[in-house]
């Protein structure tokens, strides 16, 4: 009787105890929390265009075209970091000693770095642009409007960090190397000249009767 008992107390234990295991995995089913979340790019600097080449991914069916942007897409979050980084850092030094050694070059060097890349990229973007079809060329357009003005933007903020009077910034700069990035063009869309031809009106020449003169004889 009590080998019975202790076998029915057993059952019963294991039934609870496997209906709470399907319980819960039902639970984690269902509640949408417990499921893994697709990763958020969050970026600063160049959060639109790399917004943009996100959504342009999925509608790229080029596999070579899909890998070169993820490259890119890649390389534009390590730049948002490495400009993000570099120019909070500049806009920390102090008053002080921006007056006597001038704005942080070393840093604004990085970033410097950084847009000549992005200027790079731009060109192979560019040039992605040719290898994509009819379908793919508009989205890989308005990422590359997009880099150029998010590079405007940068070159901006750097050019505004660095203004200002300083004693040694002269020397500063020398020492550091530093060098001016070379600005990025702004996009104009051009106007193409009506090269329509009118026809136009030749006079025609009429030819002029000459009298001509016969002798007269005189009996």
């Amino acid at each position: 009787m009590k080998i019975s008992n202790k076998l029915f107390l057993a059952l019963l234990l294991m039934f609870f105890t496997f209906s709470s295991t399907l319980t819960l995995a039902k639970n984690d089913k269902v509640n949408p929390s417990n499921q893994p979340k697709p990763t958020q790019i969050k970026a600063k600097y160049l959060d639109q265009t790399i917004q943009k080449i996100e959504v342009v991914k999925p509608k790229v069916k080029t596999p070579q075209v899909k890998e070169e942007l993820e490259q890119i897409q890649a390389e534009q979050i390590e730049s948002d970091k490495t400009i993000d980084s570099s120019l909070n850092k500049i806009s920390t030094r102090s008053g002080l000693a921006k007056l006597v050694i001038g704005p942080d070059y070393k840093n604004a060097g990085a970033v410097r770095s950084e847009i000549v890349h992005l200027q790079n990229q731009v060109r192979q973007l560019t040039r992605l642009e040719s290898k994509a079809s009819t379908s793919e060329k508009t989205a890989i357009q308005e990422s590359i409007s997009s880099l150029n003005e998010e590079l405007l933007a940068i070159e901006t903020r750097l050019n505004e960090s660095l203004k200002g009077f300083s004693l040694f910034g002269w020397l500063n700069k020398l020492l550091t190397g530093f060098v001016s990035p070379v600005s990025t063009p702004e996009i104009t869309p051009t106007i193409t000249p009506d090269l329509s031809v009118t026809p136009s009106v030749v006079p025609t020449i009429e030819p002029t009767i000459v009298p001509t003169l016969t002798p007269t004889t005189t009996p």
